[in-house]
């Protein structure tokens, strides 16, 4: 019989950036989606040498955007450390 984990964790973009401050090649980039009145914040973390950043901005953000009704799409940073 297995047990299942009630308890949820919560990574918070503070943890993230603490986590990944010293892989160079990890790249954290938070995205604010706006709906009417709600706001949704995405944070993506990918390696930026085995991944196109190009690629993502042509083809993950814009499938992003119309996931959440395309109103605003706004870079709020990036951290690449």
């Amino acid at each position: 019989m297995s047990e299942q984990c009630t308890q949820t964790s919560v990574w918070t973009k503070q943890m993230l950036t603490e986590l990944f401050k010293k892989a160079s090649d990890v790249v954290l980039q938070t995205f604010h989606f706006q709906e009417q009145n709600k706001t949704c914040e995405i944070m993506l973390i990918y390696s930026g040498g085995l991944c196109d950043g190009t690629q993502i901005a042509h083809t993950v953000l814009p499938e992003m955007d119309q996931m959440f009704g395309r109103i605003t799409l706004r870079l709020c940073y990036g951290i690449m450390r």
